[in-house]
């Protein structure tokens, strides 16, 4: 016969909901920090884009834009005033501490294949800081399909021999 059946508090399944909610939002945010193209992206990436008062960015006067997805935390975006260039993006992570927040300015904008693309990212973090360099680009290159295969076993460690 099996014994009673253990209860789960309903205190414990709302709990585990906000770091699954978590886990999505990281994967959201790291697509926006990983895309090379984001400044050329971001009309198609929010819901809405709303235009805040301008704000100055180091020696730069910016426009300030929140970008929202419904659900989401905004993001806002400093666009140089004189350029229109993306400058910096400040964005939140929702965690089971509250919202955490990465701050990224774009720099050292060049032309590539007629677009202009930032070469260097310097992304702060609560935890640390640090800056991303490009030293060139190259659109459209081909890529061997050997690049993507997935990598082979490496070989078991040779058994050491037992001493007499």
């Amino acid at each position: 016969m099996a014994g009673p059946r253990p209860q789960v508090r309903p205190s414990a399944r709302r709990q585990r909901a906000p770091a699954d909610r978590s886990n999505r939002t990281v994967g959201r945010v790291s697509r926006l920090d990983a895309d090379f193209y984001l400044p050329v992206h971001v009309r198609h990436i929010f819901s809405q884009l709303r235009v805040e008062r301008p704000e100055k960015v180091g020696d730069q006067e910016t426009y300030l834009l929140l970008g929202e997805n419904p659900g989401q935390p905004p993001v806002r975006l400093y666009l140089s005033q004189q350029s229109g260039l993306l400058v910096r993006l400040v964005r939140y992570v929702e965690t089971p501490l509250g919202r955490n927040p990465t701050q990224i300015d774009y720099a050292d904008y060049r032309d590539a294949e007629g677009v202009k693309v930032p070469f260097r990212w310097t992304i702060a973090r609560p935890g640390g800081r640090f800056t991303i360099q490009v030293d060139q680009t190259q659109q459209n290159l081909p890529i061997d399909d050997a690049k993507f295969a997935k990598p082979t076993e490496p070989p078991a460690p040779a058994q050491k021999p037992t001493p007499p």
